[in-house]
């Protein structure tokens, strides 16, 4: 029949004295798979890697792996004579009377560890992970990644044959976990917890910086007295106010000329000229003393002592 299809591709087959036997199919396709064999506790069982029988043309049997522990010839291929006269043959008579597996290996030893974890697709964080643990470590490290767990989330571990209780419980931290793998065919059910709360974490305000420089608004200046001249429209005595002593730095009276300029009208120039010799009336509270020596454009600001002049 046309239609007796088998492939077997991607596969790991262990864990017994006979690992893959095929035959009476019309199209065979036996690709990228790993195989292992072990001797076996029946002393008239034949240990067997791949064992092919009633074979068509249509054959595609390539790219695997073999490891051998059994100790004898492990292949066995329509009847074909190994070199013991029996139908056993070994790795170079395999692959010379079938013309398979011309790209695949051959080693006569056990294979390394191997981890496979299957993720559940209906729900993200469960999986199922085999551990094939020959080299017989009580833990194994393993990679979750793949399973969907978030940082934070536990996890709970069952034995597949035996899902009741479960053998370990975790935290996956996005690292590596170790489990428990007490035997060499470890089947294990990965059940999540619930999904971790994302955490709010509180803003800081920035540093302030020592060395800025936060203005404050000025206080609003007082509103300018209206001009007078004892009362005919101009600057008069009733403003003024009266310096009673000048420090000058040193400059000695007369001989510098004084710039007095009202702060509250700065814009213009100076409303008194004067030279430094006794008292000198000047207009308004608000004011800014400058002195430039002779022969120099450089005003030096001066330390005086003011008086009000009292009322009448």
């Amino acid at each position: 029949m046309s239609t007796c299809k088998v492939a077997i591709t991607g596969s790991y087959l262990a864990g017994g004295a006979q690992a893959l036997e095929v035959k009476n199919w019309q199209q065979v396709q036996v690709t990228d798979n790993t195989f292992y064999a072990t001797t076996s506790a029946n002393p008239n069982a034949s240990p067997e890697l791949a064992f092919a029988q009633y074979m068509p043309a249509a054959v595609t049997w390539n790219n695997n792996t073999y490891y051998d522990t059994t100790g004898t010839e492990p292949f066995a291929y329509n009847g074909t004579l190994g070199p013991t006269g029996s139908g056993l043959l070994t790795w170079p008579d395999w692959y010379t009377n079938t013309g398979y597996d011309t790209q695949s290996t051959y080693t006569q030893s056990g294979p390394p560890d191997a981890t496979i974890i299957r993720p559940n697709r209906y729900e993200t964080g469960r999986a199922n992970i085999t551990v094939l643990n020959w080299s017989g470590q009580p833990n194994t490290t393993v990679d979750l990644a793949t399973t969907g767990l978030q940082p934070g989330q536990t996890y709970q571990l069952f034995d597949a044959n035996n899902p009741t209780t479960p053998i370990d419980t975790g935290t996956y931290t996005g690292q590596t976990n170790t489990i428990p793998t007490p035997n060499q065919l470890n089947t294990i059910i990965l059940t999540p917890g619930p999904t971790p709360q994302a955490v709010t974490q509180p803003t800081t305000p920035p540093a302030e910086d020592p060395t800025a420089v936060t203005s404050k608004p000025s206080a609003k200046p007082s509103p300018k007295a209206p001009k007078t001249n004892n009362g005919k429209g101009g600057r008069g005595p009733a403003d003024a106010i009266t310096v009673s002593a000048v420090d000058d730095g040193g400059l000695a009276a007369g001989a510098s000329a004084a710039g007095v300029t009202d702060a509250q009208d700065s814009d213009e120039g100076p409303v008194l000229a004067a030279t430094l010799a006794g008292a000198i009336v000047i207009l308004n509270a608000w004011i800014v003393f400058a002195f430039r020596r002779r022969g120099s454009r450089a005003r030096q600001p001066a330390i005086v002592t003011i008086a009000r002049r009292p009322s009448r």
